[in-house]
């Protein structure tokens, strides 16, 4: 059963939210809220070093990327992402759909969001943006 996110945005960037939670190792449910910007550019999904701290993440080596500022290296950490959608036929709460585990990187703690949503995560999906601001994000199919 799918499930979908639908919004409005504000004519410059894609904003959702999500929960990052901890790799599948133990009994650790939790995750921690965050703001994710959506970036079909990224080939990885991102997660500030607040995030990872929260979490307990530990970095499993440094990356070299290519960012707009330029190539860097930076520290990656395994972790899930959730997404909050109500299903396409019943807008019952459900629990967060939580996608399998990603090698991500980490962000700068200056973003004004906690995630940025790569093509990992996105190419699991269906994205659509519409005249008026109108955007839909399903996944879980």
């Amino acid at each position: 059963m799918s499930r979908t996110i639908e919004w409005r945005h504000d004519g410059s960037r894609l904003v959702v939210p999500v929960i990052v939670y901890p790799p599948l190792t133990g009994t650790r449910l939790d995750g921690v809220p965050g703001n994710a910007l959506i970036d079909t550019g990224s080939t990885t999904t991102g997660v500030t070093g607040k995030i990872a701290q929260k979490l307990g993440l530990r970095s499993t080596g440094k990356r070299l990327i290519s960012t707009v500022g330029g190539e860097k290296h930076i520290d990656r950490y395994i972790f899930r992402i959730g997404l909050d959608g109500h299903a396409a036929d019943d807008d019952a709460p459900t629990f967060p759909y939580v996608f399998e585990e990603v090698v991500g990187f980490e962000l700068l703690d200056s973003f004004s969001f906690d995630v940025l949503l790569g093509m990992d995560i996105l190419r699991q999906c269906e994205l659509l943006i519409a005249q008026g601001n109108r955007c839909r994000l399903r996944f879980g199919m």
